[in-house]
């Protein structure tokens, strides 16, 4: 039997219901935060300690938006540079073609 979540930090009801996907976390950050639903007052927050998660959100939030402005940033600079991806030049055009 599982064990009985936290009270909620904003009306102390005792019953939440587990979240499975949001837009800022897809389906891997409610189960990194342990993300509930109160049933009473509809807040969410941590099912295991029943701390608010915010703050957390915030953070996950920023570490996604920095790992895709990282992958980003290093796929322009490898277009622009004019490399693939084993290091070889690439070469635009029709070079060796005699006419």
């Amino acid at each position: 039997m599982a064990a009985p979540s936290p009270k909620c930090p904003a009306c102390a009801h005792q019953h939440s219901t587990r979240i499975r996907f949001t837009p800022w976390g897809g389906v891997i950050g409610p189960r990194l935060m342990s993300l509930v639903r109160c049933t009473g007052c509809g807040m969410h927050y941590n099912g295991k300690s029943g701390r608010r998660v915010e703050r957390a959100i915030r953070l996950y939030t920023a570490a996604t938006l920095a790992v895709l402005i990282l992958l980003a940033a290093v796929m322009i600079y490898m277009f622009a540079s004019g490399t693939g991806t084993d290091g070889a030049a690439v070469t635009h055009g029709r070079a060796g073609l005699v006419s």
